[in-house]
């Protein structure tokens, strides 16, 4: 369509789409990295027996398990609530490097601690099975550390603006080239011409995964670099998309909130009104209450909504507790 009736239009492919096709091989492996380490994580017996269950623990006679261990029960909820950010970071990856940390603290706690009580024994039965769960899914997370580093390099080459055009080309062809000498004869592919495209899979081993990737850059690379020839410089449709994006946003604003009534009913007009509002604002406000103002009763008030807030965002992904979970759990019945 273009060169037949549009040949006088300057065109190119877009820098963001090409970068997300690359990415998506690795997002849909990390996806499943993080669904795996879901799964054991959710299937540990201090997580995943009923509420109800009581057996004998030393120092405090018959209580509930996820009593005894509620607090390492938090921490490992929180460390699984990670999400992926496009291009920078990944929520498999994360939560594995989460759980390292996590096994970690378990096994230096543990240290001198009384193998005969039942805290311990079921702590350190929690702590062998995250263990092989970590050394089972550590081929797939190098994997993904492995095609993450050498995706971000080639987005800092394409994205760098310092050099020339050529230059620029004769970086990336160098870049991919390398890829292709590593990955080459590989799954019956001895030509760059011979790969075939492929929708991104969980079980795609890391060198058909490179092959991939070679073949999209020789399909994106007539036009990655043609913007240098445009008027003004625009290596994405991004800006047009993101204006889209404001519209949408708008609209919905017009029409009704969309999904932050949680977010109302926690923070309140009040909670807004002390990030947005200046000093001279909140002297006004203050002045308006009149001589039945008390300090205390303020303070009072906003100790209660810092207690609330903290209540009902206890599960929330930016919660990760650190060390105080494992320790709480074994003082108890001390």
């Amino acid at each position: 369509m273009h060169k037949k009736y549009f040949s006088d239009i300057p065109w190119q492919y877009c820098h963001f789409h090409y970068l997300q096709n690359l990415w998506n091989h690795i997002e849909v492996k990390d996806g499943n990295l993080h669904k795996k380490l879901s799964k054991i994580v959710k299937d540990l017996y201090i997580l995943s027996v009923s509420k109800t269950t009581k057996v004998y623990f030393e120092g405090l006679g018959k209580k509930s398990i996820r009593d005894i261990f509620h607090e390492m029960e938090l921490q490992l909820r929180a460390i699984l609530k990670a999400r992926t950010k496009k291009f920078e970071h990944l929520r498999g990856v994360e939560v594995f490097g989460r759980l390292t940390s996590l096994v970690e603290e378990m096994r230096a706690a543990l240290v001198g601690e009384d193998e005969n009580r039942r805290i311990v024994k079921i702590m350190k039965r929690t702590l062998n099975i995250l263990h092989e769960g970590l050394h089972s899914t550590q081929e797939q997370y190098g994997t993904c550390i492995s095609l993450n580093s050498q995706f971000q390099q080639i987005r800092k080459d394409l994205g760098n603006e310092e050099g020339k055009k050529e230059e620029k080309m004769q970086n990336l062809d160098a870049c991919f080239k390398t890829i292709w000498e590593k990955v080459k004869n590989l799954h019956n592919k001895k030509e760059i011409s011979q790969l075939r495209s492929f929708l991104p899979q969980m079980d795609t081993p890391k060198s058909k995964i490179l092959q991939e990737w070679v073949r999209l850059y020789h399909s994106y690379r007539p036009g990655l670099f043609a913007y240098y020839d445009f008027p003004i410089p625009a290596k994405t449709n991004s800006p047009m998309e993101q204006a889209f994006g404001q519209e949408k946003a708008s609209l919905i604003k017009q029409a009704g909130r969309k999904k932050v009534g949680g977010q109302i009913r926690i923070q309140g007009e009040n909670r807004l009104k002390q990030i947005y509002a200046g000093p001279a604002e909140i002297k006004e406000i203050i002045s308006r209450m009149g001589p039945d103002y008390r300090k205390d009763e303020l303070r009072e008030g906003l100790l209660k909504l810092s207690k609330q807030t903290k209540e009902e965002t206890m599960m929330w992904r930016n919660r990760v507790f650190k060390n105080g979970g494992i320790l709480k759990v074994l003082k108890k019945g001390k």
